[in-house]
């Protein structure tokens, strides 16, 4: 029957196009999960900072109010390479501190840090690769309920005025080194007080 023959087309059209329907509505529901689980980050920062966390340094001491932190960056470093030193010093006090330091403002005069290795030799400071020594003197206060920063890179290489530059500097070998950051202020009765941190800097 030619009726009969075309409701058969029809019905196999119309059940051909619902499988297809639903298969694809089942493989975007399977696409769900996928998708989702790209958003969730992965744990890699984590791990990174677990990583780094040991090699870290923060030493702080404080005296009459006054306190001194040091944070060594990387206690660890190559020949030639830079250790990052960050020393802040926080008047707690309750008066603000006076610190008599030579005029001469380009140098890291505020909390001397110097780092030794064993033959007493001094790595050199990036910013200021040679030390300019002055006689005349300045004031440097830090007021009360204030903090001050300075941020250091030390190079484990030895640089002096003979050099041209700083590509001539001679790094290190590798050992332990002795580094020490200084905080010295005036007294209320004119002796001079001081905070000194002691660390250890290892060249491998």
């Amino acid at each position: 029957m030619p009726g009969g023959e075309s409701y058969m087309k029809k019905a196999i059209i119309i059940l051909i196009s619902v499988l297809l329907i639903t298969s694809f509505a089942a493989c975007r529901n399977g696409d769900t999960p996928e998708t989702a689980g790209t958003t969730v980050p992965e744990n890699t920062s984590a791990e990174s900072t677990a990583k780094m966390s040991p090699a870290l340094q923060t030493i702080e001491k404080t005296l009459d109010g006054v306190t001194l932190k040091v944070y060594i960056e990387n206690p660890k470093v190559k020949p030639g390479g830079e250790v990052h030193v960050t020393a802040t010093v926080t008047n707690n006090s309750g008066k603000d501190i006076v610190s008599t330091l030579p005029i001469y403002n380009r140098q890291h005069y505020e909390i001397r840090t110097k780092i030794l290795t064993q033959d007493g030799k001094a790595f050199y400071d990036k910013d200021y690769p040679i030390e300019v020594t002055e006689d005349a003197t300045r004031q440097f206060i830090v007021k009360s309920g204030e903090s001050y920063v300075q941020d250091m890179y030390l190079v484990a290489a030895e640089m002096n005025s003979g050099m041209s530059s700083t590509a001539d500097a001679v790094p290190y070998g590798a050992g332990k080194c002795a580094g020490t950051s200084t905080f010295k202020w005036d007294g209320s009765n004119g002796a001079e007080k001081s905070l000194t941190i002691s660390f250890e800097i290892e060249i491998a």
